[in-house]
Parts: C-alpha cells; structure tokens; sequence
C-alpha cells in the first residue's frame, strides 16, 4: 500500500476544526430531538398517570423500565447531594463568624495632626545608617502546626423533613 506523501492529516484536521461549516453539521448530527412544548401540554395527564404508575411498579415494558429506574437512581443521588449539602452548610455557618474580621470604631486608630511635634516627624524621617542587613538575603523559614485533616462525617438525610422537602402541602377545601 502505497500512501500519498501530499495528504497532510493535520491540515485537514483544522479545516475541519476551524470550518464553521464542518461544526454545524456535526452539532446537527449530535442534536437529539426534543418533545415541544406543544406535545408536553397535551401528553400532560397521560405522562402523569404513567409515571404515578411507573412508581407503583407497573411498567410498559423494560426499555422504559430500565430508563425510569436510572432516571430516579439520578434524581435520588441529586437529592441527596443537596441535603448533605445544606446540613454541611447550616454547620459552616454556625462556626464561622463574620464578626471577628469586621472593625469596631473603637479598634481604628485615631491620628490627631495637631499634637504631633513636627520635630518628632523630622526624627522619623531621618535616613538610617545602612548595615549588612540591607545587603544579605535571608529566609525566615516559619514552622506551622499541622493542620486537622477533613473527617468523614455521617450525615443523617432520612429524616421526615427531608422526605417532603420543597412539594408544596395540598390544601383541602370544604364545601359546605
């Protein structure tokens, strides 16, 4: 098999890259197709029955069986994460107080121009005598205690308000 010595494979590939036509038909192929908003709004109540029945265990059949139960597997996982995610939250909080890097008023300073000597600021502003320690470099190596590494917490997420977090309770109305 002979190959042709002229058919350089990077030069084709940024074409390809960098044509915007070459992108476009590619996003196309990829693009899947989505129910519109017009099919959902008269599915409605049918796609409602047939999940309330997916969730009470009678599926169609197993292509959809199998999809649900991933689609819940994904939905529980989510859930999940985000209780955990607002109990470590509410614990943060707790610990950490934003009062301690705010400055009090009475912390700051107060420099009053009237009572300083202008004298005193000439000594101040002298030039001092240079010595070796302007002219050697040193390090100061700084030993910090080791810090506590993050434990695993057990965090508890079945408890009755997360069972029913975020659903909106039904109001009964009575006629009368």
């Amino acid at each position: 098999m002979s190959r042709d010595l002229s058919f350089n494979t990077t030069e084709v590939t940024l074409k390809f890259l960098a044509n915007n036509v070459y992108q476009e038909m590619m996003e196309h192929r990829i693009a899947v197709v989505r129910p519109s908003p017009d099919d959902c709004s008269f599915y409605n109540k049918r796609l409602l029955n047939m999940i309330k029945d997916m969730l009470r265990g009678k599926y169609p059949n197993d292509d959809i069986k199998k999809e649900h139960l991933n689609y819940i597997d994904t939905l529980i996982e989510y859930m999940k994460i985000q209780d955990r995610s607002d109990i470590i939250q509410k614990e943060y909080a707790k610990q950490v107080s934003f009062s301690k890097y705010e400055q009090s008023s009475e912390d700051k300073p107060m420099l009053d121009i009237s009572t300083i000597d202008i004298n005193m600021l000439n000594v101040i502003n002298e030039p001092k005598q240079p010595t070796l320690d302007n002219f050697v470099l040193t390090k100061k190596v700084v030993i910090k205690e080791v810090p506590d590494h993050p434990v695993i917490k057990n965090i508890d997420i079945k408890t009755e308000s997360h069972k029913t977090k975020g659903i909106k309770q039904k109001t009964i109305k009575y006629v009368g």
